[in-house]
């Protein structure tokens, strides 16, 4: 910004009061003077916005502003603006008081002429005497004394007034620089932060590179072989005759619908119908445990319960925003390796296994069935990891309101035609034998499931079968002490665990391993015999 020498006007031929004796070269002096004295405060305005213009032209060229730096950009037009308001109204401030000088200088030209006309004037009055020559001076000086006077102290009050403007500009423009260099420092934070976050979201895109997409009709054909080898086993298994002594305790088959949280009731019988029933119940127990254990949509190397827990925070993020979920979901994957999921998956399938065969002895599970399940479940848990890595989530459900829409399957050897039997009918919706597998983000169905329907024939055999023992002598002359009469119908839950408290499990398992114990000695008492 320029500024106004104040020592122009204390320098003023004017103000020294020397106009008469310097004459009209002292006039025209001193106007050149004053046009000189503003020339370089000109000179330094302008300079000074040129270099405020380079200022802003390097600041457009090196600074990478985005969307969020654009307020910035805003800010630093309007302030050029104001400023440029500024420089202008300087200019005119510069300008009147050039106009102002020239006005003085032609007042000074008036004054000369009007100087030479009285010269001229006391030239020709002078033999009328010097009293009135002196008297015409003395009002000449006077006259051009008392104008020089006004005029100084008018140019001097103006001069005043925009030194005062321009200190307030020069104030104002300060503090706009300041605003400036603030903004500046903000936009650089902000490309700063800017550039963390390209990283984070460089770091998240390369873990979601981890995830690729499904093939759903491959995929649906490895649950089909899985579903297939687990009734394989289970038929292996559980198709085979129980020792007739395991008949007689009465508790063991009344306690067995509740223990092992299945709507069914078991007759204690090595017929077709018996057997099949508990096969039924055999792959819902396993079913069960493959869900809550194995169909997880991310597994967690610390916990079951936190896989479980994980699972409830991805479908919650999935009903908000999908890319949020699959972006959790590929971050968890990503933070272990492949070898610490594997140990993992191996240690909790060996548990599940113990599990379930520790559920199913009491129908005739033994160490060869906890091998056999354990493969499976490893096996399973292989072909899940690949719904683990997909680019959409893969869900497993046991329950039917999912999609309505959607059809289970059914397994026909439970449905065999049977003869019209009059008995009850269970009172529940229906038994998952194998979950059903889906997609919720596009509603594609990738396995159906399979269940069992309480009008399913072996079903309806299988309750005539057990009111048939409850009717006979056999169930009222039953070894241990219980209620009499016809068991009441149990209210069981199609999900994981079982009808009995922990303690009233574990006792149940203790007292079946003492009649199983005395059973094997009967019957090898019976073969030495």
């Amino acid at each position: 910004m320029s500024s106004l020498n104040p020592s122009t006007s204390r320098n003023s031929p004017i103000t020294n009061g020397t106009v008469l004796a310097k004459g009209t070269n002292a006039v025209s002096s001193t106007v050149g003077t004053s046009n000189d004295s503003f020339a370089p405060a000109a000179t330094q305005a302008s300079k000074a916005w040129r270099d405020f213009e380079e200022t802003l032209k390097t600041l457009t060229q090196h600074s990478q502003i985005f969307s969020t730096m654009m307020e910035t950009m805003d800010e630093q037009t309007a302030l050029k603006t104001k400023v440029q308001q500024k420089d202008l109204r300087i200019g005119k401030l510069e300008s009147s008081i050039e106009t102002q000088a020239e006005q003085t200088a032609k007042h000074w030209q008036k004054w000369d002429k009007e100087k030479i006309e009285l010269e001229h004037q006391l030239s020709q009055v002078r033999s009328q005497g010097e009293l009135k020559v002196k008297d015409v001076e003395t009002s000449l000086m006077a006259k051009a004394r008392d104008s020089s006077e006004k005029q100084n102290s008018s140019h001097a009050r103006e001069i005043r007034e925009l030194k005062k403007e321009l200190n307030t500009e020069k104030k104002k423009a300060a503090a706009q620089t300041d605003e400036l260099e603030k903004a500046n420092a903000k936009a650089k934070k902000v490309e700063l932060e800017l550039g963390h976050h390209v990283n984070r979201l460089k770091e998240w895109e390369s873990c979601i590179s981890l995830l690729k997409p499904l093939d759903l009709k491959s995929f649906e054909g490895k649950l089909k072989q899985c579903f297939v080898r687990c009734c394989t086993i289970i038929r292996e298994h559980f198709l085979q005759d129980l020792p007739e002594l395991l008949f007689e305790d009465r508790d063991r088959w009344v306690e067995l619908p509740r223990f092992l949280n299945v709507p069914l009731n078991f007759p204690p019988t090595n017929t077709p119908v018996a057997k099949n029933i508990r096969v039924a119940a055999a792959l819902h127990v396993v079913a069960r445990r493959i869900t809550t254990d194995v169909f997880r949509p991310c597994c967690i190397p610390k916990s079951i319960e936190t896989s479980e827990a994980i699972k409830d925070i991805l479908v919650d993020q999935f009903e908000t925003d999908k890319k949020k979920e699959r972006i959790t979901r590929a971050l968890l994957q990503s933070t272990y390796t492949s070898q610490e999921v594997e140990l993992f998956m191996k240690q909790a399938v060996d548990i599940t296994s113990k599990d379930i065969a520790e559920l199913l002895n009491p129908i005739g599970a033994n160490e060869a069935f906890r091998k056999d399940i354990e493969q499976l479940l490893h096996d399973i848990a292989g072909v899940w990891k690949e719904a683990q890595q997909s680019m959409k989530m893969v869900e497993a459900s046991m329950t039917d309101d999912d999609y309505e829409e959607w059809q289970w399957a059914h397994l026909d050897e439970f449905n065999s035609t049977v003869p019209q039997l009059k008995t009850v009918i269970p009172k529940f919706h229906m038994l998952t034998l194998f979950p059903r597998v889906y997609v919720p983000e596009d509603g594609s169905c990738v396995f159906s499931g399979y269940v069992l329907r309480p009008t399913d024939n072996v079903v309806v055999a299988a309750e005539h079968e057990y009111y048939q023992w409850v009717a006979s002598k056999k169930f009222k002359s039953g070894r241990a002490g219980g209620p009499s009469g016809v068991p009441r119908r149990l209210s069981v839950r199609n999900d994981e665990g079982n009808g009995l408290k922990p303690g009233e499990r574990q006792a149940f398992l203790e007292k079946q391993r003492l009649r199983q114990v005395g059973s094997n000695t009967q019957n090898g008492n019976r073969g030495e015999g």
